[in-house]
């Protein structure tokens, strides 16, 4: 909190973003199912930031290691609570694929 304190930027970006309903952004905590397309896939393979408009902000492992900004090659395992920054209905989108396993309506199986 001090931080915010003498670095007003970032106050006043977690205002615009997070606390500023008609925006429509949010921060959000998501598990990851084992059945989950996304389970196993590195950040950049998953199609998260690229096809659901959605930044992950760190991912707590489920050992409880926390990884802030973490790599486009870290690797989405179940158990994982992906800490993600998005806009509503995109936050729906990704939660929905990582607790049902849901396929992502950009991408075709087969």
């Amino acid at each position: 909190m001090a931080h915010i304190i003498v670095k007003p930027a970032i106050s006043d970006f977690l205002e615009l973003t997070v606390h500023n309903r008609r925006i429509g952004l949010e921060m959000e905590e998501l598990e990851v199912n084992e059945h989950s397309r996304l389970n196993g896939l590195t950040l950049i393979d998953s199609g998260i930031r690229q096809e659901m408009d959605v930044i992950i902000v760190a991912i707590r492992k489920k050992d409880g290691e926390m990884a802030f900004n973490p790599s486009s090659k870290t690797r989405i395992e179940a158990g994982d609570i992906l800490i993600a920054l998005g806009k509503s209905e995109d936050i729906s989108k990704l939660a929905k694929v990582l607790s049902a396993g849901e396929a992502s309506p950009t991408r075709t199986s087969g």
